[in-house]
């Protein structure tokens, strides 16, 4: 709705400084968390702007910038907070760092079906809404929950206490409920997810739905409401464990 011509089955996470109607992004293209894509550049009293192009199946790694005018290929790889080179860029080519530099070769993982990759079917599209549902939703009813919840008890304690005792109280009022949507982040992380083991998983896989669902959770309900605020103190470490 912006300008960007965005193509079939694409992963954008948090994607920074587009400029959207010169963006293209093609066909089953990744861009990961805090890639910087085709930022206008400024340079002596100038300001630039111009196409870019993110070819099928280009991966663009954490916080990766692909500069203003950059024209990736097909299947290219830039590494995390890498950027491409200049000039001509080979297609399926794999580049590295700040200067970037070749790399030959990279690890390639098989086994997998199109289908759990790439080309989802419906069922699996289907699974993915719900989850994303529930992702956006959540966090927000959560601290809408607490805040509403915090005012109704101050007001009611304002009432009966006063002032004078309801202030000493106000850092309990906020923690119970806090605390209890916390608890709650934890109980979900051992029923969806159990305990964390390495391994290697699709794109598509159920694991991914509920370890990103997990994620978010976490992100945006323990996070700030009790890991932020204690950070500095030696409490988080209680919470994390």
């Amino acid at each position: 709705m912006l300008g960007a011509k965005i193509g079939a089955r694409g992963e954008i996470s948090t994607v920074s400084n587009i400029t959207p109607e010169l963006l293209t992004i093609k066909d089953e293209a990744f861009i990961a968390d805090m890639a910087s894509i085709g930022p206008a550049r400024v340079n002596h009293e100038m300001l630039m702007i111009a196409q870019i192009t993110i070819g099928n199946r280009t991966f663009i790694g954490n916080a990766a910038l692909a500069p203003v005018g950059a024209d990736i290929p097909d299947g290219c790889l830039i590494g995390v907070q890498s950027t491409p080179p200049k000039g001509t860029i080979e297609p399926k080519s794999t580049w590295l760092g700040l200067p970037p530099i070749y790399l030959p070769r990279r690890q390639i993982v098989e086994g997998f079906m199109e289908n759990q990759t790439y080309k989802p079917g419906l069922n699996a599209y289907a699974l993915r809404y719900v989850y994303e549902f529930f992702r956006v939703t959540l966090p927000p009813a959560f601290a809408y929950g607490i805040f509403g919840t915090t005012l109704l008890f101050s007001m009611e304690d304002l009432v009966i206490l006063g002032p004078g005792l309801l202030l000493p109280l106000l850092p309990f009022i906020y923690l119970a409920p806090a605390l209890i949507a916390t608890l709650l982040v934890v109980a979900l992380k051992w029923l969806f997810i159990g305990r964390y083991r390495p391994r290697i998983e699709p794109l598509w896989s159920h694991f991914v739905r509920r370890t990103e669902f997990i994620t978010a959770l976490y992100e945006n309900i323990a996070v700030p409401l009790i890991i932020g605020p204690l950070l500095g103190t030696p409490f988080p470490c209680m919470v994390l464990r």
